[in-house]
């Protein structure tokens, strides 16, 4: 009888430590590549319940953030396209389409700008997460006058009241 309880504490143990490392085991809710995070340096650390360990990429959608300057804002929607490029090559544009837009300007490297995210058309394969680059938003066709006058008059109409 001593054996069979000795025995039923020991499966009993083993239960708890399979249990503990299934709860333990990392996965991400969709196929992707790691882009932020590193677990060797927190080994033995117990990590507060939603404190992101890793940043994952999702590689079969490819969604640009495109960071919009406040005096072009009122110009950009929802739905249209562009092109951007990225700093790796230059010479190979790729076609986006504009599906959300913030409602709120963000700080962004020293500016105040609205980020508007929008999916890449056809994703080459040598894309990468976190690539950066300049993108050009299509906003149809202006007069030649007001594309080269309309920042000048801007400049006078918030400086002195015109």
């Amino acid at each position: 009888a001593l054996a069979r309880a000795e025995r039923a504490r020991g499966e009993a143990r083993l239960d708890d430590v399979l249990r503990q490392i299934e709860q333990s085991t990392v996965r991400s809710p969709f196929a992707g590549r790691i882009v932020a995070g590193d677990l060797r340096q927190r080994v033995g650390e117990s990590v507060p319940l939603g404190e992101p360990l890793f940043q994952v990429a999702d590689t079969t959608a490819w969604q640009l953030e495109v960071e919009i300057p406040q005096r072009a804002a009122g110009d950009v929607g929802i739905g249209m396209t562009g092109e951007f490029a990225t700093d790796a090559r230059p010479e190979a544009p790729s076609s986006f389409s504009l599906e959300r837009f913030a409602a709120m300007p963000e700080m962004r490297t020293g500016a105040s700008v609205y980020v508007a995210k929008g999916s890449v058309v056809a994703p080459e394969p040598w894309l990468k997460p976190g690539m950066e680059g300049v993108a050009r938003v299509e906003l149809g066709i202006k007069p030649v006058w007001w594309i080269a006058s309309h920042r000048v008059v801007d400049y006078l109409r918030m400086n002195f009241w015109l």
